[in-house]
């Protein structure tokens, strides 16, 4: 009897847990683009502290508040950095955590740069060092399918205007 009331115990703060926390899933980390911009970075020391902190912004709007989407900037005399992330709305919160980590790491590849743009199936994260919140990213990507007569050609664009998204 001791044995079943175990049992149930377990099962009832297993299943607690997955409903406060969500059940593992997948943070969709597959790449779609990235890119880093040829110019870099005046003072680039200065450059990766306003990086940080704006990464970290965004990173407590995401674990802190459950936000998908956020900006950020920060600036450091006049070295200015803005970043801007977004997590598909359908993901967990960790799953979003855990693109951004993805994500984060991946960007930082371009070291002096002065802009780079990461894109993954489920999130993207972009910073620059001018304020880009109104211009569209657009990738076309080909893919071909089992026969070569058949190409599918995919479209993304995210375009921030008034906190609105778009995925094309």
């Amino acid at each position: 009897m001791f044995e079943l009331k175990l049992i149930v115990l377990t099962m009832m703060l297993w299943s607690s847990n997955i409903v406060e926390h969500g059940a593992a899933g997948d943070p969709q980390t597959r790449m779609a683009n990235s890119g880093c911009s040829t110019y870099n970075a005046s003072n680039v020391q200065s450059f990766h502290a306003n990086i940080n902190a704006t990464f970290s912004e965004l990173r407590g709007d995401i674990k802190n508040h459950s936000k998908h989407f956020g900006t950020a900037q920060q600036a450091i005399g006049d070295v200015l950095t803005y970043a801007m992330f977004q997590c598909r709305n359908y993901l967990s919160k960790n799953d979003c955590l855990s693109c951004f980590d993805t994500a984060s790491t991946q960007i930082r590849n371009c070291s002096a740069a002065n802009g780079a743009r990461v894109i993954y199936d489920g999130c993207f994260l972009r910073y620059i060092s001018y304020k880009f919140q109104e211009q569209p990213i657009c990738i076309k990507k080909f893919s071909a399918s089992l026969t070569s007569f058949h190409k599918n050609l995919h479209v993304i664009c995210y375009i921030h205007s008034s906190h609105v998204q778009h995925h094309r």
